[in-house]
């Protein structure tokens, strides 16, 4: 794996859109494939990282996080994804469409 995802974001980037730049700039020139795959790879992680909660535990989750009125779900933390990256993912895409 790249050592780009080994890597913490440096601890004065605060904001979702500092991170999120400072991830961009560490990996705009690596191939996509490469990108994907350690993506894959540390979901994959986070996975195995869940399954190794004990079941009481993970119920306390929706309590720890501040969230006892929602139901714990993918798309409670990835939604997000759609709505804040998925437009310039696909205007990104439409450039490379129309590269030669």
């Amino acid at each position: 794996m790249n050592q780009a995802f080994h890597r913490a974001s440096p601890p004065e980037l605060r904001e979702d859109d500092e991170i999120n730049a400072w991830i961009y700039e560490s990996n705009r020139d690596r191939p996509l494939a490469d990108v994907l795959s350690d993506s894959r790879e540390v979901f994959q992680q986070l996975v195995e990282t869940l399954d190794a909660f004990p079941e009481d535990e993970l119920r306390k989750l929706p309590r720890i996080l501040g969230l006892e009125e929602e139901q714990i779900s993918g798309s409670l933390f990835f939604a997000h994804f759609h709505e804040e990256h998925e437009p310039d993912m696909r205007a990104w895409l439409e450039r490379v469409k129309k590269e030669p």
